[in-house]
């Protein structure tokens, strides 16, 4: 979108997110950076297969593997400051499928999140070494493969002062909640606050009828509808504000 010029000519960007965490009737509110970049990884570890009875005649993938993915948490707690520490999640490990045959290869996938560019081409970088690393130092082959996801969103101090305007003439005082730290989560909303001072915040969506609260993407996540008119207002708000600089 950004690349066929749908942010030419403008301003701001605005968006809400709905949280289960807080209850309808309140917002959110933060400065800075809002989530993190998320960039995504597969690993092959390539050796070779062989029975089971006579590990000494293969190079075992699995192993490597769980090496690997052990060695990963290294990233976060050495080799990056503690103050901008990326998360580094393995979420997939797939080898082998015969309980008596040491597998050719294993299949390792995972994600990392990150606040800051910096942090972000680190964990990268070190991701790479350490799997290259152990792979060459146990005699296996490697492939890995990025799927590099959008960058930080980092709401500006310009949009954000928009923000709290609107909001304290709709939230009453202790409804509108500061938020001190960024969420890991990602959003493509990042694409807008590339270009333009931005300001995306959470709306709170929980009844405390529904009894638990669940997180986003969990099947019995549920969302209470009256919330979605606070939703509206913090737009039709942002609107006529910003309508409102355009007239002086």
């Amino acid at each position: 979108m950004v690349k066929k010029g749908v942010m030419e000519g403008v301003d701001y960007a605005f968006a809400l997110h709905v949280t289960p965490y807080e209850r309808t009737g309140t917002i959110c509110l933060r400065e800075g950076v809002f989530c993190a970049a998320a960039d995504d990884f597969e690993i092959k570890i390539i050796g070779q297969g062989g029975h089971a009875s006579t590990p000494e005649l293969t190079v075992d993938p699995l192993l490597i593997g769980a090496e690997i993915t052990t060695n990963l948490q290294h990233i976060v707690s050495r080799k990056i400051s503690a103050l901008r520490t990326p998360v580094i999640s393995v979420t997939q490990f797939h080898s082998g499928s015969a309980l008596n045959v040491i597998p050719e290869y294993a299949e390792i996938g995972g994600t990392i999140r990150s606040l800051d560019p910096d942090s972000r081409l680190k964990a990268r970088e070190y991701l790479e070494q350490i799997v290259k690393g152990i792979s060459e130092t146990h005699g296996a082959k490697c492939e890995i493969t990025w799927y590099l996801g959008y960058p930080a969103v980092v709401n500006g101090k310009a949009a954000v002062d928009i923000s709290r305007t609107v909001m304290e003439g709709i939230f009453e005082g202790d409804n509108i909640i500061q938020v001190d730290d960024p969420m890991f989560g990602t959003e493509d909303f990042s694409a807008f606050s590339e270009v333009v001072p931005s300001s995306m915040q959470f709306l709170g969506v929980h009844n405390d009828e529904f009894g638990k609260a669940y997180p986003l993407h969990h099947p019995k996540f549920k969302i209470d509808e009256k919330a979605l008119g606070y939703g509206v207002r913090y737009f039709v708000g942002i609107a006529d504000k910003l309508c409102g600089h355009q007239n002086n």
